[in-house]
């Protein structure tokens, strides 16, 4: 029997989609909203983690590559890329059918509507065994040695120098030395070295994102310009501490087993392709209640905001479970039982 994952971890990627769904918002709802918003800043700061938790979770867990597994993905993708395109020609008028449009759709790795975070991970996904042989057959010392030289490349020529090849983390070199940082701590059981001090951990974490928003807030712009530089993009240290830090947290909260969980979070990576979607993007970001709200409406607007990413949860899950139905309708045309 199939050994289910733990619904703590299921609700962990629950959580870190419905963050990542409220930081969209944030920077482009919220932000133009309130131009050169200290407050804005801060909260686009502590809700940056996201993605690199997500790619943290693989590492821990390990990818285990295999033909059927890549293509579910791939066709996953597809299904949302043309499915959302063809709806956005049938529900917005500004939006016409072409072929070239329609082709240009199909490419998941080459189109010019790609998702970045589909491209570096699926790039990711194709790499894992490679890394899945190297945490399998080096040693602790020779395994660091790898975390080093990838965190050289991150911290050093892409974080702090600024290399060409990678600007802001969202590139394959960060997914690896994250992804073999997970496997390592899943390799030599670190993680349990923090269950003595959870409670220290939980502490940190709230002290953390406590001071990094009232530092973003208070200081002078040029400080805090800097604090928002340490833990803002994906090859910083600071979201990387964030990002396991909130691991930690969920790792260890008991939540039993609920199959009803499980199946919500195995349709998260549809919440991802629904609101990043360019056909959909200003139809979710941008509407008519945010042109006319009064700039004052503070707790108004974040309950509108609550109810659309609740409502984009809604509508990606009914999609998925579409996704879900035709996918295996076709997958025994490929692939024997």
């Amino acid at each position: 029997m199939e050994k289910i994952r733990s619904s703590n971890i299921e609700v962990f990627r629950i959580f870190l989609m419905f963050v990542i769904v409220i930081h969209h918002f944030v920077l482009y709802s919220v932000e133009p909203f309130y131009e050169s918003s200290a407050v804005v800043d801060a909260l686009k700061c502590v809700s940056h983690f996201g993605v690199i938790a997500f790619v943290l979770i693989s590492g821990y867990f390990g990818i285990k590559l295999s033909v059927e597994k890549f293509f579910r993905i791939c066709f996953q993708v597809l299904f949302f890329s043309i499915g959302l395109y063809l709806l956005a020609v049938l529900l917005n008028e500004n939006v016409y059918f072409s072929f070239k449009e329609f082709f240009q759709n199909s490419l998941v790795f080459t189109s010019k509507h790609a998702y970045w975070f589909i491209v570096v991970y699926l790039q990711l996904f194709l790499l894992s065994p490679l890394l899945n042989c190297a945490i399998d057959n080096l040693d602790k010392k020779k395994l660091i040695y790898i975390i080093c030289v990838f965190a050289f490349f991150v911290f050093y020529m892409s974080f702090i120098r600024h290399s060409p090849y990678s600007l802001d983390g969202k590139d394959i070199v960060n997914f690896c030395m994250i992804y073999l940082l997970g496997a390592f701590f899943r390799k030599y059981d670190i993680i349990s070295c923090f269950s003595k001090k959870f409670k220290f951990c939980v502490i940190a974490l709230f002290a953390i994102l406590s001071i990094l928003c009232i530092c973003i807030v208070l200081l002078p712009k040029l400080l805090s310009d800097w604090i928002y530089f340490i833990f803002y993009s994906y090859n910083s240290p600071g979201i990387i501490v964030l990002a396991l830090l909130f691991f930690v947290l969920f790792f260890f909260w008991k939540v039993d087993n609920n199959l009803l969980l499980n199946k919500v979070a195995a349709s998260v990576f549809a919440v991802y392709l629904l609101h990043e979607n360019v056909y959909f993007h200003s139809m979710i970001y941008n509407d008519v209640f945010f042109e006319n709200m009064d700039k004052n409406s503070v707790c108004l607007l974040f309950v509108w905001i609550m109810l659309k990413t609740v409502l984009i949860f809604l509508v990606a899950f009914i999609l998925d479970y579409v996704r879900v139905f035709v996918y295996s309708l076709i997958k025994g045309l490929f692939f024997k039982k």
